[in-house]
């Protein structure tokens, strides 16, 4: 699946689950308004309700079925029926009018294109002007008592303001999803899901600053995959990528919590460690290479075999300290030592 079709596809998911709860919503708030128009007592009010619930409970299941944007249209219309309904019977006091407003800014949410939405807006709007200029001086079919109309128009406020606050509160937490989604992005490599270069450069800044204040020692490892090029010619680069992400699982599983592992390029893995002594870093770094070593890579019920060779720098406390460049290019030269007396071997160096 591509990246844009995820995105799509958490869009309309997100999009289901707010356009459900708000027909969820206005379903209760009908069946509620029910015994409300029983009393009264005017079929017209309990035709136009029925009907509401109708459009709660079709919007429902057109949802269910991935037909948002005919779910909103079924649904902001009746709803919009409604409402002039009330208006006509009840008259302006009871604060129907107010689901214009409702409606225009769930046209606004829905994910029909722009101009619909634009036509949808202008259409509550002159609704709402036309039935506060037509019914200001009608007198409504049904004449409630004062209470009766405060509690109406309270409700109706009470309704649209929590439907109308609902909104932002949903954009606001996708957006901050959206966000966490792009600093993911932005600091995660793609294939392996560790850390990515530049966020690996930023751990071992920040370990090193924490060190300076905390006095203790930093372990750096740099792993780097043998002869992988061979891999690639020849098993192709979709076995060389799986090798990859096998090597990042089996480094991932001896390390700590509180340890940093990052793919710093290609096939070339980076681990920061807070240790008291160099033989502590040598011992993982060694526990990662003969599990490698030990256990041949299965892809398509092929056994693979991978080793990995490894350069260990320990920087103790109170040591001159070197900066993120210097300690790279120590670990470096360390991983290019294993590299060249054989491979599959660790190197290490004390600082």
């Amino acid at each position: 699946m591509s990246h844009s079709n995820h995105n799509q596809n958490f869009d309309y998911q997100r999009y289901y689950v707010q356009s459900n709860l708000v027909y969820y919503n206005s379903a209760l708030a009908h069946i509620l308004l029910f015994v409300v128009y029983v009393w009264i007592g005017h079929p017209l009010l309990l035709l136009s309700n029925a009907l509401a619930l109708v459009a709660d409970v079709f919007a429902i299941y057109l949802n269910r079925k991935a037909r948002y944007g005919f779910a909103g249209l079924v649904f902001i219309g009746l709803i919009t029926l409604h409402a002039i309904t009330n208006l006509v019977v009840l008259g302006l006091n009871v604060g129907f009018q107010y689901y214009f407003f409702n409606m225009a800014a769930l046209i606004i949410f829905t994910n029909w294109q722009l101009r619909y939405k634009l036509i949808g807006v202008a259409i509550q709007f002159i609704l709402f002007i036309s039935m506060d200029f037509m019914l200001q001086q009608t007198i409504p079919i049904v004449i409630l008592s004062d209470m009766a109309r405060g509690w109406f128009h309270a409700f109706n406020v009470l309704m649209n303001m929590l439907a109308l606050g609902h909104s932002p509160l949903f954009y606001m937490s996708a957006a901050q999803q959206a966000q966490q989604a792009l600093s993911l992005q932005a600091t995660t490599d793609y294939l392996t899901g560790v850390a990515n270069r530049n966020a690996t450069m930023e751990s071992l800044e920040k370990h090193l600053s924490e060190s300076r204040k905390k006095i203790y020692g930093i372990g750096l490892i740099m792993a780097d995959i043998d002869r992988f090029k061979s891999i690639n010619d020849t098993y192709g680069h979709l076995v060389g990528d799986a090798i990859i992400r096998y090597v990042s699982t089996c480094l991932s599983e001896n390390l700590r919590q509180e340890d940093h592992l990052g793919r710093y390029g290609g096939e070339e893995f980076i681990m920061i460690l807070k240790a008291k002594d160099t033989e502590t870093v040598a011992e993982i770094a060694e526990r990662m290479r003969r599990k490698i070593e030990e256990k041949p890579v299965i892809i398509d019920g092929r056994p693979i075999s991978v080793t990995v060779s490894f350069g260990v720098v320990y920087q103790k406390p109170y040591q001159i300290e070197l900066s993120v460049e210097q300690l790279i290019d120590e670990v470096d030269m360390m991983l290019y030592h294993s590299k060249t007396s054989g491979r599959n071997k660790v190197s290490v160096k004390e600082i």
